[in-house]
């Protein structure tokens, strides 16, 4: 249902999205980018709002991601989702698997 607060449907978070700095939203529409705003400024997973883009925005944006504890669920999605990865490459990949570590790892240990 359209405007049930699922965080997998365009719109819901389109007026209330926060600024979020660093995070480069490069060929997603207006109203995804206010979407996945206001899902990382959340803690949500904002994967469902831009599927076909969102192996790209992780890709570029993984080490902010990170940082902002909204990599993990989202990069899962993307992983999962997409067809191949020959375009990034293997090391690319490990990138964002070993940043996402150790951010959880950091966390872990209380830092």
């Amino acid at each position: 249902m359209i405007g049930d607060g699922s965080p997998h449907r365009e719109g819901v978070f389109a007026e209330a999205a926060p600024p979020t700095k660093g995070i480069d939203v490069t060929g997603l529409t207006e109203l995804a980018a206010s979407n996945v705003r206001a899902a990382i400024a959340s803690g949500d997973n904002f994967h469902g709002y831009v599927p076909s883009e969102g192996l790209k925005f992780i890709i570029r944006n993984y080490c902010q991601l990170a940082t902002s504890k909204a990599l993990e669920a989202a990069w899962l999605d993307a992983y999962v989702h997409a067809s191949h990865f020959k375009a990034y490459g293997v090391e690319k990949l490990k990138a964002v698997f070993d940043v996402e570590f150790q951010r959880a790892a950091a966390s872990a240990a209380g830092q």
